[in-house]
């Protein structure tokens, strides 16, 4: 089976938040979609995208799709990668509404040692912030609110936030890890 390893960077967030993954060159776009879910980990309650340039669009079909956007329930990882061409990444974008970007960068396809899973969560930087926090503008407000008790929305961002502040940047790889890993388990039977 060939495999690839993607960097995945969450873009504009006032630290980093970067995952490593492993995965078959012939996971669905909408399986790459669940790992990264998984990954990040965000809860998976709303749209998405993924993007090569300008012109090239993935998405689950729905209503809203416009023009020339391609199913990502049939596409697969390989074909965006044959796509690429000189490029070096694509974008993954998650909740159009906080429009949570991530940069996709992957390696080279390679044969899956004997042994090793074929979805896996190689490494993980940063916690990724909560679920309809405004994008990366919405969640600087929401941290520098709920930090100032003088802030006007101090009380307002404190109940808001909850278990998630005081927030801690740090990631737990293990815990990603295992999420990863089910998701994987269930996408490695339908390959």
């Amino acid at each position: 089976m060939q495999v690839v390893e993607l960097t995945v960077t969450l873009l504009d967030t006032p630290y980093p938040v970067t995952r490593r993954l492993r995965v078959p060159v012939a996971i669905t776009l909408v399986g790459l979609h669940q790992v990264l879910q998984a990954a990040m980990p965000w809860d998976n309650s709303h749209m998405f995208d993924f993007t090569l340039g300008r012109t090239l669009r993935w998405a689950k079909p729905g209503p809203d799709d416009w023009g020339d956007t391609r199913s990502a329930s049939r596409e697969r990882l390989a074909e965006v990668l044959a796509e690429m061409g000189r490029k070096r990444a694509f974008t993954y974008t998650y909740d159009m509404g906080d429009s949570w970007e991530h940069e996709i960068r992957p390696g080279k396809p390679a044969a899956l040692d004997p042994g090793a899973e074929a979805v896996a969560l190689l490494a993980a930087e940063g916690a990724c912030p909560p679920e309809d926090s405004g994008g990366a503008p919405g969640f600087d407000y929401m941290l520098e609110a709920a930090a100032d008790p003088a802030h006007e929305s101090h009380a307002e961002m404190l109940d808001w936030l909850g278990d998630f502040f005081p927030w801690n940047p740090a990631a737990d790889a293990a815990a990603l890890a295992d999420r990863v890993r089910k998701v994987g388990a269930r996408i490695a039977k339908r390959l």
